[in-house]
């Protein structure tokens, strides 16, 4: 085999590092790892709470490498989900961080929030906000 790279993935890693990049911005004391855990239970989260055309149309604007992940265990006939409050979606957010030790993990899921919401297209975050509940608009809003 080769020793050359294949440059589509390069860029995919690239990408995928630039927005672990922008929680570090946010978060400087958090670990790779925990950004990298907490933005992919953020995503899943969010894809939960979002109808099926919503949720695809959100991950084509995701670098190929985090789309796989915001895909990975997705059950298209129990979305979307019923979460009415912070409070539930931050439990599907902890529930998706598995055994990750994290401080804070309100903080961290509304980074997690600013950071799709500054890589995603202004069209797709307004679909998005428009698909949830009241409180949960109200979260979004104030990030």
């Amino acid at each position: 085999m080769s020793s050359s790279r294949v440059s589509s993935f390069n860029h995919t890693l690239d990408k995928s590092y630039e927005w672990l990049s922008d929680i570090h911005h946010e978060l400087p004391w958090l670990s790779n790892d925990h950004a990298f855990t907490a933005l992919k239970a953020t995503l899943k989260a969010l894809r939960d709470r979002l109808t099926p055309e919503e949720a695809v149309q959100l991950s084509s604007q995701l670098p190929a490498l985090l789309r796989g992940y915001y895909f990975e265990g997705w059950k298209i006939s129990q979305v979307p989900s019923h979460d009415k409050n912070i409070k539930e979606i931050l439990e599907r957010f902890e529930k998706y961080l598995g055994q990750a030790k994290i401080e804070n993990p309100s903080l961290l899921f509304k980074t997690c929030l600013k950071v799709i919401r500054k890589r995603v297209s202004p069209g797709e975050i307004k679909d998005i906000h428009d698909s949830m509940p009241k409180k949960l608009k109200m979260m979004w809003e104030s990030l």
